[in-house]
């Protein structure tokens, strides 16, 4: 089943009549509507629940805690000239039949009254009995115990990844699961039970009567104290949940006047004397470094290797010239004694040309200046600093005055943070007030739990006093007269009390398994990186959801950021969805108010494609904005705007999504 067609007609913000066309199926599977905040995105989804649900909308609808004539009335348009609303929506079946429905809810307001009017066409005909019906034929299209994987508001169901055990899901799960239908079951059998123990206990033993009702009044304290315990933890959590966001302001307010700065003043200060006296050692090592006899060359190290090369130079002149008059006298002799040997032909010639050479280029060296005297022992020295010395000297140098450089950037740095922080008024009582806003929050947890650990006591005394009880009343039974209709029905209302929870017992075990797998699966696909979350689990008894990280031990949800946690909640309610069996319309509002860039990437390019046969997405131009629209652009089928008429106080819905055309995404 899918949506055809949502229209409204003086609802809430929109006044006259707004129609909604929906793609479905194929690669063109989302509808998007862009709307500003407070311009009647959530108006949308509300009138889906209120036109599907009418009274049952209660917990989804904002406002519906009032009375539910007051809800229809504070919903028809304040500008309107008449005073009616209605929502439409048309619905086509997926079975090839080509069923089409469309269910009307209008209402009608006049003096102090209210009258609604619920009307029902099956394929353009109007069919009172599907009117008349609807409660049920809306039950079977899109139970109501499930409408929540399917139509939510982001932001909000962000918060089911801030619960403890994820107690927002429970109801939802074991709906899903079947088994709240089954505890509406056991209720009734024990009502029944109790009725007819009540008779039953009249004709029985006093004895076995009297442990009857004192098995039955500890059940009831039990239940008393159950009742009384849930309803401190629902204070408690709200305390919780307050005292988060007062922590949380308070935090922000404090880091906003630098605060953050007194919370580490003492790191400061130690990490400004380490500061100090590295900037001290540095100033030793540079007077150490001047010290060095070699360190004023390097400040002339060009002069020094021009000396270095001309008294190279002249020790090499120096050398030519004492052996020339040697090699000159050994070059005669060998002409000399060649000529005796072979006589004045080419060869002689060739030889006293190559010798010729050979004394013309000592000559040259010989014509060398000499440099004046430096001793053998200085002229290594030289040589060493001119190779290598004047280097390292010259690094070192550079090395120190890098550093201090570094070191002073840093201390005035540190001086101006400690003394902004110094003289920041108030944060000494931010300071204060954050601590005792964290000792709150530490209270309200250590309450929660000791209330869970309260809880899971009576339960579990509760559950054996109810077997003791069973056990009882089937003696009772089997004792009273066999022709006792109260004995009869006692004893199988009883058996079938037994057979029910241990049905639901099981039921929940079976399935815990293939729901957390779901989840995960969900995790991992919306997983940018490599998810911090390893496994899933439900735990089959008191539908627990727990999460483990690489290591196998609990990861807790404070570990987890803002973005991941309501990635989280999308997996969990998207691995729901998936579990539940139903192909339905999936409509999303607020998409991407808590995610950070990577996090929105992976819900357009992941999420939305696959969430459903039709997704509707209801956004702001910040969140579905131009880049991220790019990448959904392949997959929207229809695109809406939300006008708002500052004039006339009311939005109308206009084709495009922020000035762009369908066509032109």
């Amino acid at each position: 089943m899918h949506f055809a067609l949502i229209e409204l007609f003086n609802f809430g913000i929109y006044k006259g009549l707004h129609r909604i066309e929906l793609t479905q199926g194929g690669e063109r599977n989302i509808t998007l509507i862009g709307g500003m905040n407070g311009r009647g995105k959530t108006t949308i989804l509300d009138a889906v629940f209120l036109c599907l649900y009418g009274r049952k909308a209660a917990g989804y609808v904002p406002g519906s805690r009032a009375a539910y004539r007051d809800v229809l009335r504070s919903r028809i348009n304040k500008s309107a000239d008449e005073r009616r609303a209605s929502i439409r929506i048309t619905m086509e079946a997926d079975d090839g039949s080509g069923t089409v429905i469309s269910a009307v809810r209008g209402w009608r307001e006049s003096g102090e009254s209210v009258t609604e009017e619920l009307t029902v066409e099956k394929n353009g005909t109007a069919d009172p009995y599907l009117a008349e019906s609807w409660d049920y034929y809306a039950e079977e299209l899109i139970p109501f115990g499930i409408a929540r994987f399917f139509f939510f508001d982001s932001e909000k169901i962000s918060r089911i990844a801030d619960d403890e055990s994820f107690e927002r899901i429970k109801e939802p799960v074991k709906a899903l699961m079947g088994v709240a239908a089954a505890e509406s079951l056991c209720a009734r059998l024990e009502k029944i039970r109790k009725e007819n123990g009540k008779a039953l206990a009249k004709s029985a033993p006093a004895e076995l009567t009297l442990e009857a009702e004192r098995l039955g009044a500890e059940i009831g304290e039990c239940e008393k104290r159950l009742g009384e315990l849930q309803e401190k933890k629902d204070s408690l959590s709200r305390d919780l949940e307050s005292a988060a966001g007062r922590l949380n302001e308070a935090e922000l307010e404090f880091s906003g006047k630098g605060g953050s700065l007194s919370l580490r003043r003492g790191a400061l200060e130690a990490e400004q004397r380490g500061l100090r006296e590295r900037e001290s050692a540095l100033k030793n090592e540079a007077l150490i470094l001047a010290a060095n006899p070699a360190s004023p060359l390097a400040l002339c190290r060009s002069l020094a290797l021009e000396a270095y090369r001309r008294m190279v130079s002249g020790e090499e002149g120096r050398k030519a010239r004492s052996s020339l008059p040697a090699v000159e006298k050994a070059l005669e002799s060998v002409q000399r004694e060649f000529r005796k040997e072979y006589g004045e032909g080419a060869e002689c010639g060739r030889l006293s040309e190559l010798a010729e050479k050979e004394l013309s280029e000592l000559r040259r060296r010989a014509g060398k200046e000499e440099a004046d005297g430096i001793s053998p022992a200085g002229m290594a020295l030289l040589g060493n600093f001119v190779n290598g010395g004047s280097g390292k000297t010259a690094a070192e140098a550079r090395r120190i005055v890098s550093e201090s450089e570094r070191t002073e950037s840093a201390l005035r740095q540190l001086d101006e943070h400690l003394r902004s922080a110094a003289g920041k008024d108030g944060a000494a009582e931010l300071l204060q007030r954050i601590e005792e806003l964290q000792a709150e929050k530490s209270g309200a947890e250590s309450a929660i739990l000791e209330c869970d650990e309260e809880i899971s006591s009576l339960e579990h005394r509760k559950e054996q006093l109810e077997r003791q009880r069973s056990s009882l009343l089937m003696r009772l039974a089997a004792e009273a007269d066999a022709a006792d209709d109260s004995a009869r029905v006692l004893k199988h209302s009883t058996m079938a009390l037994l057979v029910v929870r241990e049905f639901v017992r099981r039921l929940q075990e079976r399935k815990a398994g293939a729901l957390s797998e779901s989840i995960m699966e969900c995790v991992r696909l919306l997983s940018e990186k490599e998810s911090l979350i390893t496994q899933v689990t439900i735990d089959p008894e008191s539908l627990d959801l727990t999460l483990r990280d690489f290591r196998g031990g609990i990861l807790g949800k404070e570990q987890l950021s803002a973005g991941e946690r309501q990635m989280l909640a999308i997996a969990i309610i998207w691995g729901l969805a998936r579990s539940s069996g139903y192909r339905l319309p999936v409509i999303i509002d607020t998409p991407m108010a808590r995610l950070d860039s990577a996090h929105r990437k992976s819900f357009v390019e992941r999420y939305l494609p696959s969430a459903g046969s039709q997704v509707l997405v209801l956004s702001t131009n910040e969140e579905i904005s131009a880049r991220y629209l790019d990448k959904a652009a392949p997959h929207v089928g229809n695109a809406y705007t939300i006008s708002y008429d500052e004039k006339e106080k009311c939005s109308s819905i206009v084709p495009g999504y922020f000035g762009r055309n369908l066509s032109d995404l």
